[in-house]
């Protein structure tokens, strides 16, 4: 019995695989994920055509036992087409053998391969060296056993005749993921995706364009948190805000376009149009990102690549090497076994579990951490007044740390007085640290310290409530859908409420508040402030923008914008006619003044210091107020 009450280890064994490589793309996209052995069908041609088009590759599914008893640990196994490329690893670096450790020596994998071909086999050892060994053609419950060293001459391949050891890799089959992350006729597509509706998602599927949503699974059907327990919908938000963002895969026919589907917990439901999904941008990078903005409106979704690290670059890439999909489809190819029900549902859930990308790793203890650097968060707090007095000031801080500015305006009265106004959500950028403090002035001078000793969270609601005792306030997660995305918004703005940035914030980006003058003698429609030969972004003026002749009262703007530090830049203005300059400012510093003068040639433009008192007022000004004139911020 010992092998049919370790069935569900095989699961555990197909987890510590290798990475995964991309798939082999069809020709076409079918409809409905088929099995990739049938051909599929195509109308009759008008013509005959001079030649037929070479078949497709017949594969099949191959369920095996693998053993490393060779008295080494191993770093890489690779089973291919002889004379073939090898592909993926089928195993995780560092296996141990079976000395080293008894538990693990043995893996049941699952893998596709083309039908009736012969196959070889390469190990590659910790130590760098290498054996290779003829495998001839592979049949299901095929075993292999590496032992008595690293000679390949001393290796069996032979048939499991053991029920009890068919069934564990029968079982491995039946899941469908496979060892390597190849599946013929398909891509692996590594996605995060990000709830910002609003609304609790009870049924998410992800599908080609013309295809059929309900081919796939309900990835809310194997949605776990990290607690290991079921969650029944998608919530809005990060999982330590209470929602989740994933960062796993799906396995999907290849397509120009995909949908996603969702239904929300209301009843509604909405399908939004993913397009070019494998075209890439001006960098060359292809979309990893799909964040859903809004529950009405279908084009409402940001779809993009995101280069953060390790969030999402580095769980992807996990994702990837570990073969983690999102819904647990799998496309099924000829050759797979029937298992009982009861241990390939727990096998699915069990897979499911698996949250990647939770906690980044530990550092090496051994190693210099070097200059410990602050890291900063943005929060999405909801603030009650209820203690029955007004307040003048409310600061949120991390304890011991300068108080900030507040985060209210004077004046603010409790529910009592203002029943519309009491309560207002805020968006504070801070350290990422505990515990935090809320220090609060009423309006009479008496004063609070109120300690968050747990931390704070995005989505959090801090209720000042029962007079000024703060023992009787109460910090709780936000579970009003409506608060919740309002708080998104905020976030999405990126404007903060007290309008605090962290000066060094995405290592060199920094403020630059700018006099900008139009004398070009023609109205100005557009201005773009941006890095030379990147992204232009949004213009930083409204449409209609004239010069000094025009209007010698707004000619003159001034503007607050971040961007990088020592960084060359350029000015492009597009204005009222169509016409359109790039003026190659280099350089940008704070306080100055740009005058775009003499006509459209940017040759007689001039980037010089504002020393004047009176406009270096107005620019701090702006900077005070932390809005930036194109809506641009860090992300945090």
């Amino acid at each position: 019995m010992k092998k049919l009450l370790a069935i569900m280890l095989t699961l555990v064994m197909v987890l510590g695989l290798a990475a995964c490589g991309s798939p082999k793309e069809t020709t076409a996209a079918p409809t409905e994920p088929p099995k990739t052995t049938e051909a599929p069908t195509t109308a009759a041609p008008t013509e005959a055509p001079t030649e037929p088009a070479p078949a497709e590759p017949a594969y099949t599914s191959l369920g095996l036992n693998i053993k490393n008893k060779t008295g080494a640990v191993i770093n890489e196994v690779y089973i291919y087409e002889k004379g073939g490329e090898a592909g993926n690893s089928v195993v995780a670096a560092g296996w141990k053998d079976k000395d080293a450790d008894k538990e693990n020596y043995e893996k049941n994998i699952y893998i596709v391969r083309e039908a009736g071909a012969e196959f070889e086999l390469k190990v590659v050892f910790e130590d760098g060296s290498e054996a290779k060994k003829d495998l001839g053609k592979l049949e299901m419950y095929t075993k292999i056993s590496m032992k008595d060293g690293t000679d390949p001459a001393a290796w069996e391949v032979e048939l499991e005749d053991k029920a009890e050891d068919q069934a564990a890799m029968a079982l491995a089959v039946a899941v469908g993921r496979t060892a390597d992350g190849f599946y013929p006729g398909y891509e692996l597509i590594p996605v995060e995706l990000k709830n910002k509706t609003g609304k609790n998602i009870v049924d998410f599927r992800f599908y080609e364009e013309g295809g059929n949503k309900d081919a796939y699974n309900n990835i809310i059907d194997y949605l776990y948190g990290e607690d290991g327990n079921k969650m029944d919908s998608l919530m809005p938000g990060k999982a330590k805000e209470g929602g989740m963002y994933l960062f796993k895969c799906f396995v999907r026919p290849h397509a120009d376009n995909y949908n996603v589907y969702v239904k929300f917990d209301d009843g509604s439901e909405m399908t939004y149009p993913i397009e070019d999904w494998f075209k890439p941008d001006g960098d060359g990078h292809l979309p990893n990102e799909i964040s859903l903005k809004n529950a009405e409106d279908k084009y409402d979704i940001k779809v993009q690549y995101d280069d953060g690290d390790p969030e999402p670059l580095a769980y992807l890439a996990e994702s990837l090497a570990k073969g983690w999909t999102t819904d647990l489809w799998y496309p099924v190819y000829d050759g797979v076994p029937e298992v009982d029900k009861a241990a390939f549902e727990e096998a699915k859930t069990e897979l499911a579990k698996i949250i990647p990308g939770a906690e980044p790793a530990e550092p090496d203890s051994t190693e210099d951490p070097g200059e410990e650097v602050d890291t900063y968060v943005g929060y999405g707090l909801n603030i009650k007044n209820k203690t029955g007095k007004t307040i003048n000031e409310v600061y949120i801080y991390p304890k011991g740390d300068d108080k900030g500015a507040s985060v209210v305006e004077p004046g603010w009265k409790d529910k009592d007085e203002d029943k519309e106004n009491y309560e207002k959500n805020i968006y504070i950028i801070r350290k990422d640290t505990a515990p935090f403090e809320v220090f609060v002035v009423f309006e009479d001078g008496e004063e609070a310290t109120w300690e968050l000793k747990d931390g704070l969270s995005f989505y959090d609601k801090l209720s000042m409530k029962k007079g000024t005792d703060v023992t009787q306030w109460e910090q709780e997660q936000e579970d009003d859908a409506e608060v919740l995305a309002a708080l998104d918004a905020l976030e999405e703005a990126g404007v903060t409420t007290d309008g605090w940035y962290p000066e060094t914030v995405d290592l060199e980006l920094h403020n630059l508040a700018l006099n900008l003058k139009n004398k070009t003698g023609k109205t100005i429609n557009e201005v773009y402030i941006y890095v030379g030969n990147e992204d232009e972004g949004k213009s930083v003026i409204e449409p209609g923008w004239k010069d000094k002749d025009a209007d010698k009262d707004n000619y003159e703007k001034y503007i607050y914008i971040i961007r990088p530090d020592k960084t060359n830049m350029e000015v492009k203005v597009v204005f009222e006619d169509g016409e359109e300059v790039v003026w190659q400012v280099g350089i940008l510093y704070n306080y100055e003044k740009l005058s775009m003068k003499g006509g459209t040639d940017p040759a007689a433009w001039e980037a010089e210091e504002n020393d004047d008192a009176e406009d270096i007022a107005k620019m701090d000004a702006l900077i005070e107020k932390g809005e930036t004139a194109d809506g641009w911020y860090p992300e945090f």
